[in-house]
Formats: C-alpha cells, structure tokens, sequence
C-alpha cells in the first residue's frame, strides 16, 4: 500500500518549528503547560514515524518484517499517546479538576492502557494491521472499530466536560479547543474513510494544536508589562495548580511602601522603571525563583527549598536601604514583607492574593523591621469574610436588607426626638452578622452603593408610611460611606430619593465619619448642596480616629456623636476627657450626642454635664420598624 505523504512533511515541518519556539523556560510549571509541550513532541514523533513507517511498508520487501511491525507500533502507540496527553490538556484548563484522585486518573487512562496493549500485541493477533511478504501492509477490523473509536472517545469526553464546565472555562480558550477537536475528528474521520492513501491525522493535529498554542499558551498572558515577570494571573494559576497536586510551596511577598502615593507623585514611568529593577535584582539572583507582580507594588516570590525567608529578608532590606535609580533622580523607598511557609495548609484559601495583601498591610503597620509570618488563622478569617461577602451579595440582590430603628434622646425636652437607621444582615446559614463586618465588606467589595440606596430607599419609605406617628421625631439618621461620597453625583441622586418618596429633607440627618474628611474637596461639595436643600449633617464615631479639627470645622455639622469608646473611658476612669471635648464643642455652637449609654448613672450624668443627646441600651436596643413604632407610643421621658 503507497500513501502520499506531501500533507505529512509540511505538517512536520510546522510541528518542528512549534516545538522549538515553545521553551518551557518562559512558561510556568503548570499541567496544561506540561501536557502542551508532550503534546507537541509528542505530534512531531507520531509525524516522523508514520513518515517512516509509510516509506519503508511500501517497500516491505527491503526490510525485516520485526523492524516493519516495530515502528508502525510505535507510530500507532505514540498517536494514541498523542490524544491521551491532549485530552489532560483540555482537563486542565479549567478551575474544575477531574482527575484530582488517583481512582479518578486509573479509570480515565483505561482506554489508553488497553488500546496501547492491543497495539503492543498486534504481531501476535494482528488485530490492527497485518504485515506479509506477498502482500505487504493491510488494516485489519481493529483499526477501524477500536483504534478510530478510541481517538473518538477522549475527543468526546473532552467536549462532554468543556460543556459541562463551561462556566469555569473562559470563552475563547473553550472556542479554541473545541476548534481543534473539530480539525482532529475531521482529520481522522477523512483519512479513515474519505482519503485512504492520504496521511492526513498528522495534518489537522498540527493545525490544531497550532490554534491552541496561537489562542491558549501565549506567554504574554502571564507576563506584566509594569514589571517584566509573571502577573497575578500567573499566581493564581500555579497555586491553584500547586493545591490540587499536593504540591507544596512556600511564598515570599514584599511590598513598595506607599506605592498608590509615589506613583501619583511621580507618575507611572518612574514607578514602572523601579519596578523593572526590582524584577531584575530579584531574578538576576534567584533564577530558581518564580517572581510574580499582584499589582500595586506587591510581589510575590515563589522559593525554593534551599532559599529561606531570613536571606531574603536581608537581601531585599540592604537593598531598599540604597536609593533607586530613575530618570528624575534617585528615589528612597521601604518595603515590607511577609512570608507563607509551606507547611502551612494553604488549600482552605479560595484567593491566596487576598491572603497575601492582608498580611502585607499588617505587616506595614508593625513597627519591626523584619517579615510577618501569614498563620493559619489569617485563612479562617479570609473563610469568614467570603461567607459574609455570599451573604451581603445575596442579600442585596434579593433586598433583603433589614432595617432597625434605635432611638435618640433629647435631655432638655426628656422626648425620643430622633432614630438612627441602622441596617442589619440577616443570613440563613450565618445568622445574624455584625454591621462592623458586612460594611466592611461592602465597602471592599463595592457593593456599598447598592447597599446604600437599599438603606435610603427603605427608610424614606418607613418616613413617609408613618410621618403621622412621628409625634416628637426632628429627624431621622442615616449613615454614610465615605465611599459613597466618591459618587460625584451623590449628592443630587439622593435629594432626588428624597422627592420621589415625598419626604422633607429637613427631616434628614446624614451621619458622616471622620475618614469621610479625607478627601475634603469632594465632601464640602456634595454636604453644600445637600445642606442648602435643608439636610442635617452629623459627624459620627467622634473619637475612634485621628481628628483634624480644622476640617471638621470647615463642615456644615450641627451634630458632633461622640464614640462610646470614650464615653465608657470616661465612667471607668481610663480617660477623662470627655468633659473638655463637650465645653470644646458647645463652644463652637455644635449639638453634643454621646453613644454607648448603658446606665441611669451614666444619662444623669451626662445630662448634668450639658450633652444635649444620648443613645444607647438603656434607653433601647435598636428595634425593627413595627417595635420602634410601639415604642414611641409607649415612651415615657418620666421613667428615664
């Protein structure tokens, strides 16, 4: 039999030069990595034996029939090789592993096992091809019903799991293996059926593979342009690879001191130069180091067993105490630093990132000069914080934020004359969940604006529904984010809240905290047009930050909430301050409203000392809305 090999020889020709400009050098240790490069060497060796095989079976008469059997085995043995190594390429593509136990990878690799082994076999029960001297080279049954269906069943299983997956697997790298099945299936189906003297299996593998390393295994989609190494997708990748191999590892991560600072102050090509030499200094010597750039001057180094965290702690310390070099001069810059041991049980972590810029802002905050070791603690609290964020997105999405009412008390008139909304987070699985930690998260996350509104829109809703039971209500409190005030169109968006629910809004106090004076221009803007449309503003948690006196007052406040942290400090002793900062803020014509009021003691008190309002738990927890209304019905100024 005479096959026509021009198909063949361009397709080796295309294979070679794939092989040889996919260095695994640039690429990371990945499985999908891996199995691409088998794959591919895999392809140029099924290439050059069927060329072989073809040239030497039709003229079988000039060799022995051993070397004849021997390298169409191989041929065949290597193909089938070739479509098992693809198949763990596509499977490792996705975020999902199917072949994460050792059962699993058994059963899947079945086939392979016995298609290899009826192969090996072949001379004895030329099952797949039969070689003779008066005939030369024939198929047999088993090609056609064991050999073709085998190819056909990895290829099918790859697409029955890209389907399933497909949510897990982005789009275009989906788009692009099943392109290349398409070609494989074409390939074989034509070869087996259409054009039997044609190699064709070779020709539209190598295409195939050719679209996968074009769409899939280009190396810039792990490279960072701002540092010239593996970006953060690259770590995430390999760590998830890592976890689901049980492969350990250990991780050394460093930080720019106030990077977001220096590079508005200098711009991003100053700060990109820095960060190239760092990525030169680091790679030049740790060559066995995987160097890797999670954005905003963060790095994180994948190390070796013979590399410890103190060596690369007083490597990269003597550095950042010498300048940096730059075209507008050198640059004095710190760095802190944490590390991953690799003892640590890292699999509980969804986004080892997170992990990562946690530990180095803790580590920013310490006054020691040397890294913070991340604990295994630090990974119960990423679990909790991604349960609260499952919750706080369920629960905006569904609106079922709930909101609670704790009333105000006014110590001149003895009257309940004002509430502050306060939302709550309730969760099914969780339970109820601290306003401390869901406004964090919100905040983080950004969905503190959906949040926000949900708040506004409910309790101008409850103000509205019940203005006729408000027998003493001023006003109604809600708090603010500073996030929120980042929206430059806040301040008109809310006013038009307010009149789509028809409520004055000089019924509305906004409670602001003292990080919301950050960004002072933007704050005085939007407070201006809301306060000339007649809302309230008060300055909430008083104490519990640095305070900037000079812009508080700057602000158009009427009410400054002093924190209960030092209200309780003021009856247990520890500070006694409280009295000077009310004389202070009396002075400047501000209502005082001291929080955390949990005795009668503490309300005469602080009545005697001139504080115009109190809240807290002695004269109520903070109540849904049917309660709150009740208890307004029910008050009585005399009993407190």
């Amino acid at each position: 039999m005479t096959w026509n090999l021009e198909y063949e020889i361009a397709s080796l020709a295309l294979t070679v030069i794939l092989f040889l400009s996919y260095r695994p050098e640039k690429y990371l240790p990945l499985r999908r990595n891996r199995y691409f490069y088998l794959t591919i060497a895999c392809e140029v060796s099924v290439i050059v034996f069927d060329i072989i095989a073809s040239i030497t079976t039709g003229n079988y008469v000039d060799y022995p029939l051993w070397f004849l059997y021997g390298e169409n085995i191989l041929y065949f043995v290597l193909l089938s090789l070739e479509y098992y190594l693809f198949f763990n390429y596509t499977i490792s593509i996705s975020k999902h592993s199917l072949l994460s136990t050792t059962f699993r990878k058994i059963v899947i690799s079945i086939p392979f096992l016995f298609i290899s082994l009826l192969i090996v076999s072949t001379p004895l029960t030329n099952a797949l091809f039969y070689i003779d001297r008066s005939t030369g080279y024939s198929r047999r049954w088993a090609y056609y019903y064991l050999l073709i269906p085998y190819l056909y069943f990895y290829m099918v299983l790859s697409v029955v799991y890209l389907s399933y997956f497909h949510k897990e697997i982005i789009r275009a790298q989906m788009l692009a293996v099943l392109s290349s099945y398409a070609l494989f299936i074409l390939g074989a189906f034509l070869q087996a059926s259409v054009f039997p003297n044609y190699l064709l299996i070779g020709c539209f593998s190598a295409f195939g593979l050719l679209i996968v390393y074009l769409s899939l295994q280009n190396p810039e989609y792990y490279l960072s342009v701002k540092a010239s190494c593996f970006n953060s997708k690259a770590f995430r990748d390999l760590t998830r690879d890592y976890s689901e191999t049980n492969h350990p590892f250990a991780v050394f991560s460093f930080c720019l001191d106030h990077y977001p600072i220096l590079l508005n102050a200098y711009g991003e090509e100053t700060m990109n130069d820095i960060l190239h030499q760092v990525t030169l200094l680091v790679n030049t010597n740790y060559k066995e180091c995987q160097l890797f750039y999670i954005e905003d001057g963060c790095f994180s180094l994948m190390i070796q067993d013979d590399t410890t965290p103190d060596e690369l702690a007083d490597f990269l310390e003597e550095r950042f105490e010498h300048a940096w070099s730059t075209s507008i001069g050198d640059l004095r810059i710190n760095a802190y630093f944490s590390y991953l041991p690799k003892e640590l049980d890292y699999h509980k972590s969804q986004n080892l990132i997170s992990i990562i810029r946690s530990s180095l802002i803790a580590a920013s905050m310490r006054n020691e000069t040397r890294y913070l070791v991340i604990e295994a603690k630090m990974f119960d609290k990423q679990k909790k914080d991604n349960e609260i964020h499952q919750a706080l997105q369920k629960a905006v999405e569904q609106n079922s934020i709930q909101i609670y009412y704790q009333p105000i008390y006014d110590t001149h008139t003895r009257k309940i004359v004002s509430a502050e909304a306060l939302a709550r987070l309730f969760d099914d699985k969780l339970g109820s969940i601290s306003p401390d930690d869901f406004i964090v998260t919100a905040e983080q996350d950004g969905s503190i604006i959906k949040l926000g509104n949900q708040i506004f829109v409910k309790t101008l809703t409850f103000m509205h529904d019940h203005r006729f039971e408000f027998r003493d209500i001023k006003y109604l409190e809600i708090n603010l984010s500073p996030v929120q005030f980042t929206n430059l169109n806040f301040a008109e968006q809310f006013v038009d809240l307010a009149f789509e629910h028809r409520v004055d809004l000089s019924l509305i106090n906004l409670e602001i905290t003292e990080t919301a004076t950050s960004d002072i221009s933007i704050l005085k803007k939007q407070m201006k047009i809301l306060h000339n449309m007649g809302v309230r503003f008060s300055l909430d948690d008083y104490g519990t930050g640095f305070s900037n006196l000079t812009l508080i007052l700057q602000l158009p406040l009427e009410i400054i909430k002093i924190d209960k942290s030092l209200v309780w400090a003021y009856f247990d002793g520890s500070n006694l301050m409280l009295k000077n900062i009310v004389r202070m803020f009396q002075e400047q014509n501000y209502k005082i409203l001291c929080e955390g009021i949990e005795t009668k003691e503490m309300a005469d008190t602080l009545t005697e000392m001139g504080v115009d309002y109190l809240q807290g738990f002695y004269f109520s927890r903070p109540l849904p809305e049917s309660e709150f209304l009740k208890y307004l019905k029910e008050f009585d100024g005399n009993n407190y």
